[in-house]
């Protein structure tokens, strides 16, 4: 039996063992994010595993709701509105398992000349906006005031989502403006330096373009890497921010929900 047992009489009570049960198939996957940043390859793979499990059963949990608005006489909220929250809640659980996908496939690349601690901020974050996505659930069967503050709770820890996100992208750029300014001010000295020679050129002449040039070439390579490395970091840490949005959306739903009923 639920929680919500104070709320609703026994005929209703199966929608809202539907949402408990995605709340924690949402936590436990949200719970296994920071063991996935921090394992190796192949571990890392069994965690993504799991969390695609998790994701599986939330699209099973969301079509059993969708079969019960069907099949109810007199459900607790509108069918339709019980649905749309089901559907926005398990968006949540699929950025977080878009995330994990994304990372293990990419972690090789994210991990050169880089640091993962802004994913792991807002891996913090997203597992807070989950939990506290959780205890909006958990208290359904209580005051419209327990409601109105745990969304006022999410919400700030979707804005604080937000402001890593960006915080974390700003890193990234300032990095690879750094390498692009060197490169290009590399670039304009060697095209002054070949434009001032004077033939015949002797071989330690030569030598020390030819050195110039390699070195650019090998900083231009560097720039690469790191533009390929931001685009893929940015791609993993929307879909983290991403969920962190749908935690805010799935609150403002269930509050509407909520006060609709009285």
């Amino acid at each position: 039996m639920g929680r919500f047992k104070g709320l609703l009489p026994m005929t209703d009570r199966p929608f809202f063992d539907r949402f408990e049960e995605m709340s924690g198939v949402i936590v436990e996957a949200s719970t296994l994010l920071a063991p996935l940043i921090s394992a190796g390859p192949q571990e890392g793979r069994t965690i993504a595993g799991r969390i695609k499990l998790c994701e599986t059963r939330c699209d099973t949990l969301v079509g059993e709701i969708i079969t019960l608005c069907g099949e109810a006489q007199g459900p607790p909220f509108e069918p339709e509105d019980i649905v749309g929250l089901a559907k926005t809640y398990d968006d949540v659980m699929d950025w977080i398992e878009r995330f994990a996908s994304r990372f293990v496939m990419y972690r090789e690349a994210m991990d050169q000349g880089g640091s993962l601690a802004d994913v792991q901020r807002l891996t913090q974050v997203v597992v807070q906006a989950v939990a506290a996505t959780q205890r909006l659930f958990q208290n359904m069967g209580r005051s419209s005031h327990d409601i109105e503050a745990g969304c006022v709770e999410v919400h700030r820890l979707e804005s604080q989502g937000d402001e890593v996100f960006h915080a974390g992208l700003i890193n990234e750029v300032s990095g690879v403006q750094t390498l692009m300014h060197g490169v290009t001010a590399e670039l304009a000295s060697l095209t002054e330096a070949i434009d001032q020679l004077v033939d015949p050129l002797d071989a330690g002449t030569v030598r020390a373009i030819l050195l110039r040039v390699v070195g650019v070439s090998r900083e231009n390579r560097q720039l690469s890497s790191e533009i390929f490395r931001f685009i893929i970091l940015r791609e993993v840490m929307k879909a983290l921010e991403s969920a962190s949005d749908a935690t805010d959306t799935v609150a403002i739903l269930l509050r509407r929900m909520v006060m609709k009923n009285g």
